[in-house]
């Protein structure tokens, strides 16, 4: 990414993901749910799905396994009036590596959801890192998950996470911030920085020359 191009703003770089075992596989889960942001769930979803084909096509085995999920598991419609097939929550207990929460404009009314809530707390437990995209942050700040942190969302929601959840650390969210890595929980708040983020986070797994093939080009 050219930060030359981003007068104004923060970024927050993402260190380097522990490499899991050569041979397993990483579950990924993305939390969806009525009225989701068509492009939360679809661009961090291709991006992993690019990344198996590149390692596929050399002959390697599929790093990743996505799953979309919703509560039922009956599917939802996203905002933009699009039916998107999902599969139940998993169990909470059940092995995952990524959970990724997507934003859109249902996100306020999924984040006082205490099943989906509870279901974040619990399965974040399990998740070697969580993240969410755009307004997903207001799901993770329900489930208690941005205490003491900063974090990330879209600009017109940022005054409203903190007004919402003044205790849980969100009242230092900075509109200017693009990006929030703190720890093992990720947040962004728009396409071309989550495109970012997932290459980040492909990396480890698909290797470099994977990463750098998929999403969009950067500078320096």
């Amino acid at each position: 990414m050219d930060k030359a191009k981003l007068p104004g703003h923060g970024l927050s770089e993402m260190p380097e993901s522990p490499r899991s075992l050569p041979n397993a596989v990483r579950v990924i889960d993305v939390l969806t749910y009525p009225a989701v942001q068509l492009l939360d769930v679809t661009g961090p979803i291709q991006v992993f799905a690019s990344a198996n084909d590149i390692v596929a096509n050399a002959g390697g085995a599929r790093p990743y396994l996505l799953r979309v999920v919703a509560q039922g598991g009956e599917g939802v419609t996203a905002s933009a009036g699009v039916a998107l097939a999902a599969g139940p929550l998993p169990q909470r207990d059940e092995a995952l590596d990524t959970l990724l929460v997507a934003g859109g404009e249902g996100a306020e009314a999924a984040a006082e959801n205490p099943v989906l809530v509870d279901w974040v707390r619990e399965r974040a437990t399990q998740a070697r890192r969580t993240a969410s995209v755009c307004t997903g942050a207001f799901l993770l700040a329900a489930a208690g998950m941005l205490d003491g942190r900063r974090a990330a969302t879209h600009w017109k929601y940022c005054a409203r996470l903190a007004q919402r959840f003044p205790l849980n650390g969100s009242g230092r969210c900075k509109p200017g911030l693009l990006c929030v890595v703190p720890a093992e929980t990720a947040l962004t708040h728009s396409r071309l920085i989550g495109e970012n983020r997932e290459r980040k986070i492909v990396r480890p797994k698909a290797g470099s020359s994977a990463a750098t093939a998929i999403g969009i080009p950067t500078a320096g």
